[in-house]
C-alpha cells in the first residue's frame, strides 16, 4: 500500500514539474524566440510567397503574411552552407532571425531549409542536350532535374551503349527541394547495373 501512495506522490510531482517546465518556456517555440548572438528568431518554417528586389514575402505557419527586408542579410542553406539570395524561390521554407515591427521584419539572418548540398542517387530517364540537364528518378525523392555546367565533372563507370534504359547516376550538387532541381553540380558519376 505504501508503494501505491509513493507512486501517486511521484506522479503528482512529475505533473507539477512538467507544468512548471512548460510555463517557463524551456523547450518551446517561445524559448526558441529568445535572443541569440545575432538577433531574435522571428519566424520558423515560413513559406516564401514572393521575392522582389531585397524584399521577401512569407507566410508563417499560422497563416500570417510578413514582409522581410533582406538588405545585407546573411543567408544559409539547410545544412549551414552559405546561400545566395538568387537561390531562394517561392515555396521555399525559411527561418528568419531579425527584428519584428508588426508584419514587417528586418532580417539579420535567413536559413533556407529547402536548399541543401546533396549527394543523390537515382535512375536517369531523360537527357536534354539543349538545356544541359538530365532528369532522373532519385531514390526516395522523386523526379529531379540536374543542371550540368562547364565545371561539372562527369565520369562513367561500367557503362555500355546498350544499357541506356538502365543508367544510374550519383549526383553531387545543391538541391532546392521545392523545385526538385539540383544545380551547382560538381560531379556526376554515371554507371549501370
Amino acid at each position: 500500500m505504501k508503494s501505491v501512495k509513493k507512486l501517486k506522490l511521484i506522479f503528482a510531482l512529475a505533473l507539477v514539474a512538467a507544468f512548471l517546465f512548460q510555463a517557463s518556456g524551456i523547450g518551446s517555440k517561445t524559448a526558441l524566440a529568445k535572443k541569440t548572438n545575432e538577433s531574435r528568431l522571428v519566424l520558423i518554417g515560413a513559406a516564401i510567397t514572393g521575392i522582389e528586389d531585397t524584399v521577401i514575402t512569407a507566410r508563417s505557419k499560422s497563416g500570417k503574411n510578413y514582409q522581410i527586408e533582406t538588405q545585407g542579410v546573411k543567408i544559409l542553406r539547410r545544412n549551414a552552407g552559405k546561400c545566395d539570395f538568387s537561390e531562394m524561390a517561392a515555396g521555399d521554407k525559411i527561418s528568419v532571425w531579425g527584428t519584428e515591427n508588426g508584419m514587417n521584419i528586418t532580417a539579420k539572418k535567413i536559413k533556407d531549409i529547402s536548399v541543401e548540398r546533396v549527394r543523390m542517387e537515382g535512375v536517369i530517364f531523360d537527357i536534354d542536350e539543349d538545356n544541359n540537364t538530365i532528369s532522373f528518378y532519385a531514390n526516395g525523392e522523386g523526379i529531379q532535374t540536374v543542371e550540368i555546367g562547364d565545371a561539372t565533372k562527369i565520369t562513367f563507370q561500367k557503362v555500355r551503349k546498350s544499357n541506356f534504359p538502365n543508367l544510374k547516376a550519383t549526383v553531387f550538387g545543391i538541391r532546392n527541394k521545392t523545385q526538385n532541381m539540383i544545380y551547382g553540380t560538381t560531379k556526376i558519376i554515371v554507371y549501370s547495373e
